[in-house]
């Protein structure tokens, strides 16, 4: 599918500068500047009081991360690799570093213009995983009927490729990292949709409740050479679902994350 590069141009104008402190890389252009301004500071101190920093890194950085860490990162996702995929103008990258400058945590956004045509269309003509013709080789494609996604359109924000460091996990910092790429893609991009997606099989689980989004439609279906590699399911919310919902969590939960951290207890923390 052919891309309409000048629908990105603003998000890469607001593009946030890599390799700096995560507080220095960007500032609100979007969304409640004071829940913003309250969280943003909030996040990077919870972090760093589990000893982990944030910066934004590029997807070359991203896909050297993967070759290093090959026994523990699984399959690497081709919709964020530049060496298949196009990735548009404004996608981001985010890292978790620990102490020693290690990345332990990452996770990646992309965002998808359906203000001509709907999300659904976008995933059915190749758009989702934007791998180019000509490095293709494993004929991914991908499929959906679900009808709401024929309904969604306008600037969306896609969240992915979350890898863990097998060192951090048990942390959970999933629901950290995506509450805070999202809150990035509020202020950066101000999309009208946020989207994420899980193995259909997590539905219902713990794991899928922590990632806040307050609906979900299925099924993403991806295939390699004409057979099924993944039955995916769509999660999504609205920017203002997303603004309430942060506000919920930094109420709530982040007083819980004060109190675990405080008598120790790190592992149950949210």
């Amino acid at each position: 599918m052919s891309e309409d590069r000048s629908a990105f141009s603003s998000l890469a104008s607001r593009q946030p500068r890599t390799g700096v402190p995560f507080l220095e890389s960007f500032r609100v252009h979007h969304g409640p500047p004071g829940l913003l301004g309250r969280f943003f500071p909030s996040a990077v101190r919870r972090l760093q009081e589990r000893g982990i920093s944030l910066a934004f890194i590029t997807f070359e950085e991203l896909v050297s991360l993967s070759e290093r860490n090959p026994d523990n990162w699984g399959s690497f996702n081709p919709m964020f690799d530049p060496r298949f995929a196009d990735i548009p103008q404004g996608s981001l990258c985010l890292a978790g570093y620990d102490a020693s400058g290690e990345i332990k945590i990452c996770i990646c956004a992309k965002p998808f213009d359906a203000s001509r045509e709907s999300f659904g269309s976008i995933v059915n003509a190749g758009g989702f995983a934007s791998i180019r013709p000509d490095k293709n080789v494993e004929q991914i494609e991908t499929r959906m009927s679900q009808s709401f996604a024929y309904d969604m359109h306008g600037l969306l924000g896609y969240v992915g490729a979350l890898w863990v460091h097998p060192d951090a996990r048990g942390g959970r910092f999933a629901s950290i990292f995506g509450y805070i790429i999202n809150a990035c893609l509020l202020t950066l991009w101000n999309p009208s949709y946020l989207l994420g997606s899980v193995q259909h099989s997590t539905v219902g689980t713990g794991l899928f409740q922590r990632y806040g989004y307050p609906h979900s439609m299925s099924s993403l279906i991806v295939t390699s050479h004409g057979k099924q590699a993944a039955d995916l399911t769509i999660l999504y919310m609205t920017r203002d679902e997303f603004t309430e919902g942060l506000a919920t969590y930094l109420d709530e939960i982040w007083p819980k994350i004060d109190a675990a951290v405080a008598s120790g207890n790190r592992q149950q923390s949210a």
